[in-house]
């Protein structure tokens, strides 16, 4: 009876409509933030709009995916000149504020090295 398009099968139980209907349909960061207004995730899209929609839109998600969803209380966004500057602008804000539900850009790694040695003759 109910269309699975409808507007309020898509969106987190918690996220107001207000929100969601100002994103817009350009390429940018968008934020989401918890009850005490604290970024919990960072995402890149070339469609804000609808790749906010698409996070709630899983039919089969695990209990990590429900926790993330019911956590949600507002989403902000940044408009990005280019779908290049998106991912770079991305990285910034998730090493920046070290979110919750980011992981892959969280973990520093050392792949480079400048060491000084000394050997026998000086050099």
């Amino acid at each position: 009876m109910i269309k699975k398009t409808a507007q309020d099968q898509l969106l987190s139980p918690n996220l107001p409509p207000d929100d969601f209907l100002k994103l817009p349909k350009r390429s940018g960061v968008y934020y989401f933030y918890n009850t005490v207004k604290t970024v919990i995730y960072v995402g890149k899209a070339v469609n804000i709009k609808k790749r906010v929609a698409s996070h709630f839109a899983c039919k089969n998600i695990s209990l990590q995916r429900q926790n993330f969803s019911r956590e949600i209380r507002s989403v902000s966004f940044e408009i990005c000149a280019t779908q290049l500057m998106a991912p770079v602008v991305e990285c910034v804000e998730i090493k920046k504020l070290l979110t919750a539900y980011n992981r892959a850009l969280k973990r520093f790694m050392l792949k480079h090295g400048l060491y000084q040695s000394e050997d026998r003759n000086g050099y």
